[in-house]
């Protein structure tokens, strides 16, 4: 790949600059996939280890991506295949919106929450573990949950501001957050998780009894 005078670097690491589709092919072959075809495959694999996290995209799903110049085929693009091809290409949500410059919503397996708290220790300064990471709820479960503590302490204190927090459907949604390591974040966490799935459009049903 040719670099150009749209890239930062930093080290040893290379930033691609641009925006939009071209961001995109930029960071496909910076993740390793030479071509469009082969991140398809992998999207293939990626959906078939974890069915209900993603969702496989074709070749030519990703060349209309590629194609895009104003971001608009992007934000419009299947939540799923948008989490595959963003997990592919080693990005979290955060990331995505940075270097491609559309928002999606949280990225499981990748994403990132400032920081947890244990309920052992307090670790409210501790930097986010790497290895406790994120699977949004991509399925409705009506099943109604107990909120996750911190999830309740930060209703408490943000709801309201935000008075969707008060809602059953926005409670319930984030609760069924599932967390591989076992801890939850901390209150700011909750919140940073909340507006960014609040900024990628997501729109949680309405609970039955609402």
């Amino acid at each position: 790949m040719t670099l150009h005078s749209n890239y930062s670097t930093s080290g040893l690491a290379v930033i691609p600059m641009s925006r939009f589709g071209e961001a995109i092919q930029e960071l496909r072959e910076l993740a390793g996939y030479a071509k469009q075809g082969e991140a398809a495959t992998a999207s293939l694999k990626l959906a078939a280890e974890y069915p209900d996290l993603f969702q496989a995209f074709s070749q030519q799903w990703l060349s209309r991506l590629e194609a895009d110049e104003t971001g608009d085929a992007i934000k419009k693009a299947q939540p799923l295949k948008m989490m595959a091809l963003a997990y592919l290409l080693k990005l979290d949500s955060a990331d995505f919106y940075e270097r491609v410059g559309v928002a999606i919503a949280p990225v499981p397996l990748r994403e990132r929450v400032g920081r947890v708290s244990s309920p052992q220790k307090n670790l409210s300064d501790t930097p986010f573990d790497p290895r406790t990471l994120f699977h949004p709820p991509v399925q409705r479960e009506w099943v109604k949950r107990d909120l996750w503590p911190n999830l309740a302490e930060m209703i408490e204190e943000k709801g309201s501001k935000y008075p969707e927090l008060l809602e059953t459907r926005w409670q319930q949604h984030l609760t069924h957050t599932r967390f591989s390591g076992g801890q939850e974040p901390d209150a700011d966490g909750w919140f940073e998780m909340f507006r960014a799935m609040e900024r990628a459009g997501v729109d949680p049903e309405p609970w039955p009894e609402e």
